[in-house]
């Protein structure tokens, strides 16, 4: 890959610029860390107007289709509208905290993970959802380490200390004190080992985890240490700061100096598996390997894209970046082709490797954690599709094949939609651990009743039978289909058809922002990007005020089902999920998944949730209509623990007196 020649460079922000969109052919809006967003006028290369708004720094940016709203987003919590005709601030909406801000592997697929809300979290790579979730630290975590037996996780926090964990089992078992400030990286290395953090105070502090006791503090830079390295062997340490500079230390405390010099940020080192080079990278996306001792340049490379965070390959010849919106980027040292990958809502923040160098993990300002394969670039776990048997069943995609959860149809078999490679959909009857050659697997936009597929793609709706396909509507932006008939949803209207896919009645006008739609016997119900529902009536024109939905997430509706009478089953792009009462609004099932919701189910009094990432939930309403007592029975049966002594005795409880 060459580097491309900037045509022109527009000057003006005082900070690290984090978004950039054209709002028209010769307009550019940026969003910078200092706080401030700026409109330049393409053509004359200069800054057109200042538009401030936000109290910290600004971490987001997006227009709308009509290219007259825009939205930031800041670390303020907050997300602004402005009106790009007049430069003024329409509507402040009030945000939420979240984001990974660390990610790392260990030993057994386990994985921990951490960020904006100060807990950390741990998984097994074949489950969709977190094991535990450890709590401790007062504010974020800015990086975890794995200790080199893959036991023990060790957590940098801003509220300025270190936490170790057991892996396996998410314990808590000690704390590092010592910086002055907040840590903002650590690493560890060695045998034993030691770990080695980096701090806002401007320090590299090394550690033994078992005595818990600091043995040496670094100094040298000038600035907050934003990353840190260590050999395998333990011996040496790299830093890397805002102060531009990479230094080499001896782990006995020694300094041999500056190893390299950046010309922005020094944001991410790694030393290669077998220690004889250091990768560096910066703000402005350089990308350094230097060989250790000779400090010769082996490769140089800039990015164009702020890097975030960075490991090698264990074979050593590959990195894996990770920095700019949406995607991760494998990046070959030997002339290679890089491979590009991944499908994050945001930037891709952290970025660590399985042992083998099979898997690759990253962790987003969405808030979730991917798994891909290193060599495809493909996730490892897709949610596939809530089965359509009586239970809660549903299928995840794992390694190209098919995986059942939870149960299936009588003769083991479930009709299924699948996108094939050269873009078309095909309905398909088969079994767990199956799938048709050239499947591929994308769980969004797809809507399947027994032998029919409905698909949304690139705003055209088509419906396909066994027997063959045929579009329905052009520039749609959500559907549904059940048994009963079919509705598609415009940024104007709304249309309803028959299961065969002809069109029934009159279209409905749609309210300004949908994002999700349903129907009943009575109405038809959209979700809107704002996390309202509105319903509209099937009969009339006249358009309903919207459904009050009690502590619903600020976050797009991405599913919705109104099967269940006097009820709306809300999933979002937050992963939150929830029933809500239509005559009083008030929540009455709550719950989060882990990544965006994209199928929701109710078979009588079951209802089910998966997320796009292979995590499932079901609900049993019947127990809602169980007497009291009846219900207290089945507990004192499945659950032999009782009060005795001060204490809980594990042994079968007395008598059901209830009732008497």
């Amino acid at each position: 890959m060459g580097n491309p020649e900037a045509e022109a460079v527009l000057v003006g922000h005082s900070k690290t610029v984090r978004a950039l969109l054209f709002a028209s052919d010769s307009l550019l809006l940026s969003a910078s860390y200092d706080k401030t967003l700026r409109l330049w006028d393409v053509g004359e290369r200069a800054t057109k107007t200042i538009i401030e708004g936000h109290t910290d720094m600004l971490n987001g940016l997006a227009v709308d289709a009509s290219g007259v709203q825009f939205a930031t987003g800041g670390f303020d919590g907050r997300v602004n509208l402005w009106d790009l005709t007049q430069l003024q601030e329409t509507a402040p909406l009030a945000g939420q905290d979240g984001g990974i801000g660390a990610i790392a592997f260990g030993a057994d697929s386990h994985l921990a993970t951490a960020g904006m809300d100060g807990s950390v979290r741990f998984w097994d790579a074949d489950q969709p959802s977190p094991r535990i979730v450890g709590q401790g630290h007062t504010r974020w975590v800015n990086e975890l380490a794995v200790t080199p037996s893959g036991q023990f996780a060790i957590s940098a926090s801003v509220d300025g200390s270190l936490r170790i964990w057991e892996l396996s089992t998410g314990r808590n078992v000690g704390t590092l004190m010592g910086h002055s400030a907040g840590v903002f990286s650590v690493a560890s290395g060695g045998t034993p080992a030691i770990v080695v953090s980096g701090g806002y105070d401007h320090t590299v502090r090394v550690w033994d985890p078992g005595s818990k006791e600091m043995l040496h503090t670094l100094t040298g830079h000038s600035e907050i240490v934003l990353a840190v390295g260590v050999t395998s062997d333990g011996k040496l340490i790299a830093s890397g700061a805002r102060d531009k500079t990479v230094r080499l230390w001896e782990a006995t405390g020694t300094s041999l100096g500056v190893v390299a010099t950046h010309q922005e940020w020094v944001s991410a080192v790694a030393f290669s598996p077998d220690d004889k080079s250091l990768a560096s990278a910066s703000e402005n996306g350089e990308i350094r390997v230097t060989s250790v001792p000779e400090r010769e340049l082996l490769f140089s490379r800039n990015l164009g894209w702020p890097v975030r965070d960075m490991v090698f390959h264990p074979d050593g010849q590959r990195l894996i970046v990770v920095g700019r919106e949406e995607s991760a980027m494998i990046l070959s040292l030997d002339g290679a082709p890089d491979v590009d990958f991944g499908a994050h809502r945001g930037a891709i923040s952290r970025v660590a490797i399985s042992p083998d160098g099979a898997t690759v993990a990253t962790g987003g300002d969405d808030g979730t954690l991917r798994l891909w394969d290193t060599n495809s670039g493909r996730p490892t776990m897709r949610g596939l599709g809530l089965g359509r048997s009586p239970g809660a069943a549903w299928l995840l995609n794992r390694d190209d094949e098919l995986e059942l959860r939870e149960g299936s149809k009588d003769d083991g078999t479930l009709d299924l939609c699948v996108r094939m490679t050269d873009g078309t959909f095909r309905v398909w009857s088969g079994t767990a651990g199956s799938t048709p050659p050239g499947a591929v697997v994308d769980p969004r936009d797809v809507r399947q009743t027994d032998g029919t597929c409905l698909t949304l793609l690139d705003g055209v709706v088509t419906l396909t039978t066994s027997s063959g396909s045929k579009p329905l509507a052009q520039r749609a932006v959500a559907i549904d289909s059940t048994q009963n008939g079919i509705v598609v949803a415009t940024a104007t209207e709304v249309q309803l058809f028959d299961a065969e896919g002809v069109p029934q009645g009159a279209a409905l006008p749609a309210p300004a922002g949908v994002s999700a739609v349903t129907f009943d016997a009575e109405a038809v119900i959209v979700g809107l990007f704002d996390g309202r529902g509105v319903r509209l009536p099937r009969h009339g024109h006249v358009l309903v005020g919207s459904d009050s939905l009690d502590g619903a997430p600020l976050s797009a509706v991405t599913a919705i089902a109104a099967k269940l009478p006097g009820t709306l089953f809300v999933g979002f792009t937050d992963g939150s999920v929830g029933l809500w009462s239509t005559r009083t609004g008030a929540r009455l099932i709550d719950s989060h998944l882990h990544g965006e919701i994209v199928e929701l189910q109710v078979r009588g009094s079951i209802l089910s949730a998966l997320s796009e990432l292979g995590a499932a939930q079901g609900w049993d309403l019947s127990v809602l209509e169980r007497d009291g007592c009846e219900l207290l029975d089945d507990v004192l049966n499945r659950v032999p623990v009782v009060w005795e002594g001060g204490r809980t005795q594990l042994r079968e409880a007395g008598p059901n007196r209830c009732g008497e």
